[in-house]
Formats: C-alpha cells, sequence, structure tokens
C-alpha cells in the first residue's frame, strides 16, 4: 500500500513539473497575442435551429488551448422564420455571435 501511495505521489509530482515547466516555457519563448490566429465557431443552422441555442451558449463556454472563442457565426443555411428569430435574438444578446450567410462569412472575421 505504500508503494503505491509513493508512485501516485511521485506521478503527480512530474505531472506539475512537467505542467509548470511548459507553462513557463510558453510564457518566455512565444508570444501568446502574435502567433495565434483568432478562434472562430461557425455553427450551421437549417429550418427551425431547435438545438441551436443550446450550441451557442455551449460554445461561448468552450476554450479552445486556454482561449476563448473570439466570434461565433450562425450561417443561415436554410432557416425558417422561427430559426432566423432564434439567430437575430442570440445576436442581440452577445456581441460575440453574429448571423451571415455561408457566402457572407468571411466578412464577420
Amino acid at each position: 500500500m505504500e508503494l503505491l501511495q509513493e508512485s501516485l505521489l511521485a506521478f503527480f509530482a512530474a505531472v506539475g513539473i512537467a505542467w509548470t515547466v511548459w507553462t513557463a516555457a510558453e510564457a518566455l519563448f512565444l508570444s501568446r497575442w502574435e502567433r495565434r490566429e483568432p478562434v472562430v465557431a461557425l455553427v450551421p443552422a437549417r429550418r427551425d435551429a431547435p438545438a441551436l441555442e443550446r450550441t451557442v451558449a455551449g460554445l461561448l463556454w468552450t476554450t479552445v488551448c486556454g482561449r476563448k472563442l473570439e466570434r461565433i457565426l450562425i450561417a443561415d443555411c436554410g432557416l425558417d422564420d422561427t430559426g432566423r428569430e432564434v439567430a437575430r435574438r442570440l445576436a442581440r444578446q452577445n456581441a460575440a455571435v453574429a448571423l451571415c450567410t455561408m457566402d457572407s462569412a468571411g466578412e464577420f472575421l
């Protein structure tokens, strides 16, 4: 039992040291804001978009490599009036969310 405890302690110590060294090296050698492209999510929405609100809410909480998404683009791929209204409401509620067409998605980046 003592061997197991010591092994676990050594494992967690090694992971902690590796994480600390990685974070320090990244801070010293990489300029976080110059070398990374913006993180954008494109959500194709169709018909009444029944899961659009949950999808956008989940993406607003998502981080990619420690960075929040800069933009969430809802692409109109055949939304009906109900779905378009949901998408417009989401765009009004959060500045990071925008409604666009697939052809105009590049304009919002």
